[in-house]
């Protein structure tokens, strides 16, 4: 559900951003956006592309945690390649050498 959503999310912020709304009627939207306040940005930057008759570009792009998508948009950059999102994998955030329970992960 994360990755169709975020497919569908992109394809509208590169292509015609102007249609950033239909994503309100996704299949999986409820578990998308399940609070406004990281969608919120995206309609901003989506009108601002839309107004500036430009596509936006993609900043970072990945997901952490398998369902979390660190997809970035930016607007005349001119990005290039998007940049891989960090490696959010439980392996990769304990820190070598301290036992999880004395650290705040």
């Amino acid at each position: 559900w994360a990755q169709r959503f975020d497919e569908d999310a992109k394809a509208a912020m590169t292509g015609t951003p102007g249609e950033i709304g239909r994503l309100r009627g996704h299949a999986d939207f409820a578990a998308a956006v399940p609070t406004p306040d990281h969608y919120l940005p995206l309609l901003y930057l989506a009108g601002l592309a839309d107004a500036a008759g430009t596509p936006a570009d993609i900043l970072i792009d990945g997901y952490a945690y398998g369902s979390l998508s660190m997809t970035s948009y930016t607007l005349g950059t001119g990005a290039g390649t998007p940049m891989a999102a960090p490696d959010t994998s439980a392996a990769a955030a304990l820190p070598t050498g301290v036992a999880p329970e004395d650290t705040n992960l």
